[in-house]
């Protein structure tokens, strides 16, 4: 059990560590880029959209961190301007993380854990998705050489899966007209 003095500190600490929590959280979503992740996981979502009918559901365990990258690779392979990825990125916070935690904070406090640093984990916010599109930019080029690159998507799949979003396409390349 911490003293006083020692409870006081670690709260002093993490009050001047959150100003410094975006950058330290979004330097973790860029490795997830290139380190914790295989890139080709990132560019086998391009290819399933690509190359599958219909809609495609990406999801993972806290639907922020992997799917919160794949989908801002997405949005900004396509087009979307960094504060609109961002802004749609903290949305992840509003409907999924926060009321998740919610759930599980009587659990998480039955175990002594401290609830300040759980809700850090949980946050989804938009100044951390604007830190990984900048670092992605200075690293990769951008979303499309970051596909193109180390995600190994193809320039034909990074065709069609732009054609299928912003166009209608089907997998095969054919508009919407051509089906009808």
């Amino acid at each position: 059990s911490m003293s006083l003095a020692q409870r006081t500190a670690l709260g002093a600490f993490w009050t001047i560590s959150t100003g410094v929590l975006s950058r330290a959280l979004s330097l973790v979503c860029t490795l997830f880029l290139s380190q914790f992740m295989d890139p080709a996981e990132f560019g086998e979502v391009f290819r399933v959209i690509a190359r599958t009918e219909g809609a495609t559901v990406v999801h993972c365990t806290a639907g922020k961190d992997r799917t919160g990258v794949a989908v801002a690779l997405l949005l900004s392979f396509l087009g979307v301007d960094d504060a609109l990825v961002a802004e749609d990125y903290a949305l992840s916070q509003q409907y999924y993380s926060m009321p998740l935690l919610e759930q599980l904070e009587v659990r998480f406090a039955e175990r002594g854990a401290d609830l300040d640093r759980v809700r850090a984990f949980f946050e989804a916010q938009a100044a951390v998705m604007l830190g990984l599109l900048t670092d992605l930019r200075d690293r990769f080029g951008g979303a499309a050489d970051y596909l193109a690159g180390p995600a190994e998507v193809s320039v034909e799949d990074l065709a069609r899966v732009r054609e299928r979003l912003l166009h209608g396409a089907d997998a095969g390349g054919r508009s919407r007209e051509e089906r009808s």
